[in-house]
């Protein structure tokens, strides 16, 4: 329990890097990231207090889906306020931002490379879901559809919600780019891959 705890929060940490590395590439965030970002820059708030809140908002339609206080739902409030925490940390610590396109690219690959491999780490912890995550899950689990096909679609989601609000506030769009694609093909496959490579070791201590 606590190997899986501390394997935990080096993922919530590597986690947390990359989607600030994927926020200073100014390529355009993750799907999932879009909603948080765009509403941190309209209401002038910071990414981590944005995320929190988008979070809470998670957590209050998985109870109200669910239709009862689960814990697996309750645990994720805590997570919410230190993940929060944890983005604003490390968006004061890198404020690098690159204004040369190969240098952006290079940010962007880097950001992607953390993110998949803390989302790995988290999983592979398996303390608590993330709110986004969680929310997939209990949609899922509510409409008995495979957690691949509503990850896509609240993807898609996120991202509409995001162009919509950006364009009623502010005329333009906040936070999704180039980035934003790459990061939504190559996550994913990221993650895969670190899977491979654990399943791997594994096998070999056998």
């Amino acid at each position: 329990m606590i190997k899986r705890f501390i394997v935990f929060v080096v993922g919530m940490n590597v986690l947390a890097i990359g989607i600030i590395l994927n926020t200073k590439s100014l390529l355009g965030v993750g799907s999932i990231n879009t909603l948080p970002y765009a509403l941190a820059n309209i209401l002038s708030v910071s990414l981590g207090t944005m995320t929190t809140m988008v979070y809470l908002v998670f957590i209050i339609i998985q109870l109200i889906l669910l239709k009862r206080f689960d814990l697996q739902v309750i645990i994720q409030l805590p997570f919410s306020f230190i993940f929060g925490y944890l983005i604003d940390f490390y968006d004061l610590f890198f404020s690098y931002e690159p204004t040369a396109f190969y240098m952006q690219i290079v940010i962007l690959i880097i950001a992607i490379v953390l993110t998949a491999l803390g989302a790995f780490l988290m999983v592979l912890g398996d303390i608590v879901l993330n709110p986004a995550d969680g929310l997939v899950h209990t949609i899922g689990k509510v409409t008995n559809k495979d957690f691949g096909f509503v990850k896509n679609i609240a993807d898609l989601v996120f991202i509409v919600l995001t162009v919509v609000i950006c364009l009623v506030t502010k005329g333009y769009i906040l936070g999704i780019g180039i980035g934003t694609v790459v990061s939504a093909i190559f996550i994913g496959r990221f993650v895969a891959l670190y899977q491979n490579i654990y399943n791997h070791l594994q096998e070999s201590k056998i």
